[in-house]
């Protein structure tokens, strides 16, 4: 079964444009310190403003409104210090248009939570053809979040976060419960643009069609040491539940990064793969995941997944509820590796314990013409049900 990669709007969605250029009017309790220049705002658009190059603002409360950047600045959110746990400096959109807009410039988000977005149909001073993108932030630069939240916003592209010509790294800082009416509902990145997970980040309870956690419309994912894409999902008929990858994009696993427990209506539970690579290095490991075709992986024409060092495919299983009936057997409970996509399994790299429903095939792999390499059922691919190659 093949399922062309549509993303006719990512032609438009390449070139990033300005949201909105102001903040709203803020509410009291937002405030904004200078330390360098020794004064405070009631919103972070006018200390922005205010701002030189390479200054560092802190924000203290909630700051309402949204927040256009173009120059490189640092900011640091400190906490009100309330004892409730709810003491968290928040830039909150109050659901109109992307809560914080980044152009052209090299910003650091520290101790921020980043909620309330809806998106915007310009970015950095491009219209896009009424496409609305990125709820939580836009992105056309280069942005360092650490220890910090992108969380509820929505947008029908990129409802956490949508990038185009960017570098976005992640520190121990999570996109979580964001919702994209069409592609990528925590994370949109489009051709060029590179994404970095480093440390516990993670990207989870995310929605969308097409790449409920993550869309790659053909940039570069890494993800290094114990970082995540969890609990993410779409649904019936729809793909990639935790990553959707294309149009030449990368995703290269390392460390102990996982994959795990998302799930796709459709096809590929864990990832969904078309015209893409995905490599998995060290103990990396996709599971837990569900779809009715691909649970853990779905590789489509064209894709190339290569299994590395002692990384693994487990626990992922192809069979998907419909309620009054019984479970539908589906197909590739580890890989479903299509026609003309290859796998590739080296070294100490396994695919072990999972499953497809009653009548289903290909419990750790199904094969309908792709090409395989390295992978010997019984030996690297084992303890599957009903088989471990199809």
């Amino acid at each position: 079964m093949r399922l062309r990669f549509i993303l006719a709007v990512c032609a438009v969605l390449a070139v990033a444009a300005a949201g909105v250029s102001g903040a709203s009017a803020a509410k009291p309790n937002c405030t904004v310190v200078n330390t360098g220049a020794n004064k405070s705002y009631s919103s972070l658009q006018a200390a922005v403003n205010a701002s030189s190059a390479g200054a560092t603002l802190f924000v203290k409360g909630t700051c309402l409104g949204s927040t256009t950047i173009t120059k490189s600045l640092t900011i640091t959110g400190q906490s009100n210090g309330n004892g409730n746990g709810n003491g968290a400096a928040t830039l909150d959109g109050g659901g109109n248009g992307t809560v914080l807009t980044v152009c052209a410039a090299t910003v650091t988000l520290n101790n921020l939570v980043v909620t309330g977005g809806s998106g915007s149909s310009s970015v950095c001073g491009q219209y896009l053809n009424g496409v609305t993108v990125g709820g939580g932030m836009a992105v056309m630069g280069n942005v360092t979040l650490n220890n910090s939240s992108v969380t509820n916003n929505n947008a029908p592209y990129g409802g956490g976060i949508w990038t185009s010509n960017a570098a976005v790294t992640l520190n121990n800082t999570t996109v979580a419960n964001n919702v994209a009416l069409n592609q990528g509902g925590g994370y949109f990145l489009g051709t060029a643009d590179t994404l970095t997970m480093n440390g516990a980040s993670s990207i989870y309870g995310n929605q969308s069609p097409q790449g409920a956690g993550i869309l790659n419309a053909g940039g570069t994912v890494t993800m290094n040491d114990s970082s995540s894409v969890h609990n993410n999902s779409n649904g019936t008929g729809d793909v990639g539940g935790g990553i959707m990858s294309g149009q030449g994009g990368t995703l290269v696993m390392n460390g102990t990064s996982s994959v795990y427990n998302n799930s796709a209506g459709s096809l590929g539970g864990g990832i969904y793969n078309i015209e893409a690579t995905v490599t998995m290095n060290d103990k990396s490991s996709i599971y837990g995941n569900q779809a009715l075709e691909g649970a853990g992986i779905y590789n489509d024409a064209l894709g190339t997944v290569t299994m590395n060092d002692t990384s693994s495919l487990h626990d992922n299983a192809a069979i998907v509820p419909v309620p009054g009936t019984d479970l539908v057997a589906g197909s590739g409970g580890g890989i479903f590796n299509a026609s003309g996509a290859t796998l590739t399994m080296n070294a100490n790299s396994s695919i072990h314990n999972n499953m497809v429903g009653p009548d289903g095939v290909g419990g750790g792999i199904y094969n309908p013409g792709g090409t395989l390499n390295g992978a010997v059922a019984g030996t690297n691919v084992y303890a599957n049900t009903p088989d471990d190659i199809n």
